[in-house]
C-alpha cells in the first residue's frame, strides 16, 4: 500500500515537536541580593544551591532559614517564599544576573477556579560573587536601620551562641535608613525584630523574650545588640541600666569587628561580653570609669564605708594602669567582688565605651593570672 507523500509530509511535523527537547531551565544556582521594592536599601541574600531549594539570609543568625521553591519552565515560579518580613509566591524573569520577582495573586471565578495574575515588579535580585561580599553588610542588610560595627581588641567567637539560639534574642541601634521619612536621619533609633520601640519599652520587650522560653530557661536570656559605632555611649548605657534593673541576671553581647578588619569575609561574627553594665552584688569597692569630652579615660576608686579618694589615674599611663592592676589585684586576694560602672561625656560615642571596656577586660585578665 502507498503512502500520499503528502500524508507523510503531515505526519512528521506533527511527531516533530513532541521529539525536540524541552528548553533548558534557566540556571539560577549561586549568591543574590533580593531587594524588596521600594525599600532597596534594605536586602536579604538568597542563596540557591539547586533546582529545589534556596536559603534565605544564610548568614544572618536571626532570621536563617531554608526555603524550598518550585521551579520549572512552564510557570517559572517561586512558592512561599519570605523574606523581608514578607510571604508569598513569585513569578520571575531572569535577565543576565538580574532576577525580578512579580507577586502573584488568585483571583476567583467560581467556587474551584482561580485564575492566577502576576502584579508589576514586587522585588529584584542580583546575582553576585559571595567571596567579595561584606557579611557585616549582609548580616544587617534586612534591617531599617544602618549598622557600622564598633572595633576590639578583645572579641570572642560567637560559636558558643549559635548552640543556643533559642536563648539568644536581638536587638539593634543605629540611625534610619533612607526610606524611613518618619523619623529624622540624624535620629538613633532600636529596633527589635521588625519595628522600632522608645528607650522606657525595652524592659517590656525583655518580658515578651523571656516568656517565649520555658520558665526553667528564662534566666538564661541572652541579648546581642548590634549598635552603630557612632550611637551615644549614654544611650546605650541607659539601655542596659533598663534592662539590669529588672532583669540582672541577663547577659549581654556586642557585635564587634576584631581590631584591623574593617568588615569579616566568614559567616561567624564576634562580639565583646559587656561584663561592666551590671555591679557586682555589695561590692567591696566601686570602680568608675569617666570618658571625657576629649576621649581621655580616667578612673578612680570608692571604697564601701569609706571616704571617696579624690585622685583620678588616666588610664591612658603608666602609673594609671599600674595603680588599676593593684587595685584590681589586691580585690582578687582579699576575694572582695569590685564594682564597674561607666560615666560619660555628652560626646561619648559607643566606640570610645567600646575602647575603654576592652583595656579594662584586657587589665582584668592579666591580673588574673
Amino acid at each position: 500500500m502507498k503512502i500520499d507523500k503528502y500524508l507523510l509530509l503531515l505526519l512528521s511535523l506533527a511527531i516533530l515537536p513532541a521529539c525536540q527537547n524541552k528548553p533548558e531551565k534557566p540556571d539560577l544556582r549561586g549568591h543574590w541580593h533580593v531587594y524588596r521594592l521600594p525599600f532597596d536599601s534594605t536586602f536579604s541574600t538568597w542563596d540557591i544551591i539547586d533546582s529545589t531549594k534556596f536559603i534565605v539570609n544564610v548568614n544572618n543568625y536571626e532570621d536563617a532559614y531554608e526555603r524550598f521553591y518550585h521551579l520549572s519552565v512552564e510557570d517559572t515560579v517561586f512558592q512561599n517564599v519570605q523574606f523581608n518580613h514578607f510571604e508569598g509566591n513569585f513569578k520571575y524573569q531572569l535577565s543576565f544576573d538580574t532576577l525580578f520577582l512579580k507577586e502573584i495573586d488568585y483571583i476567583p471565578v467560581n467556587d474551584s477556579t482561580y485564575l492566577e495574575y502576576a502584579g508589576e515588579i514586587f522585588a529584584y535580585g542580583i546575582r553576585v560573587d559571595a567571596s567579595t561580599c561584606d557579611l557585616t553588610k549582609e548580616y544587617y542588610g534586612h534591617l531599617q536601620i544602618n549598622i557600622n560595627l564598633p572595633i576590639s581588641e578583645k572579641v570572642t567567637e560567637q560559636d558558643d551562641l549559635l548552640t543556643v539560639l533559642s536563648l539568644v534574642s536581638y536587638m539593634d541601634i543605629g540611625k534610619p535608613k533612607s526610606f524611613i521619612k518618619q523619623y529624622s536621619s540624624d535620629t538613633f533609633l532600636i529596633q527589635v525584630n521588625d519595628v522600632f520601640i522608645p528607650y522606657h519599652s525595652v524592659p517590656e520587650y525583655i518580658d515578651q523574650e523571656r516568656a517565649k522560653l520555658p520558665e526553667v530557661d528564662r534566666d538564661s536570656l541572652m541579648i546581642l545588640m548590634g549598635i552603630d559605632r557612632n550611637t551615644p555611649a549614654i544611650m546605650v548605657d541607659s539601655v542596659e541600666q533598663s534592662i539590669h534593673a529588672s532583669y540582672p541576671m541577663v547577659d549581654i553581647y556586642y557585635a564587634c569587628l576584631p581590631e584591623g578588619k574593617t568588615n569579616m569575609h566568614k559567616p561567624i561574627f564576634t562580639s565583646l561580653k559587656n561584663e561592666f553594665s551590671k555591679s557586682a552584688n555589695k561590692p567591696a569597692a566601686s570602680l568608675t570609669i569617666s570618658i571625657g569630652e576629649d576621649k581621655q579615660v580616667e578612673w578612680t576608686i570608692e571604697k564601701r564605708n569609706q571616704k571617696p579618694e579624690s585622685q583620678r589615674y588616666d588610664l591612658q599611663t603608666a602609673e594609671g594602669k599600674d595603680k588599676l592592676r593593684e587595685a584590681i589585684l589586691q580585690a582578687n586576694q582579699n576575694k572582695q567582688p569590685l564594682g564597674i560602672q561607666f560615666t560619660f561625656a555628652g560626646n561619648t560615642t559607643f566606640q570610645d565605651y567600646i575602647t575603654a571596656q576592652t583595656t579594662i577586660k584586657q587589665m582584668l585578665e592579666e591580673t588574673a593570672q
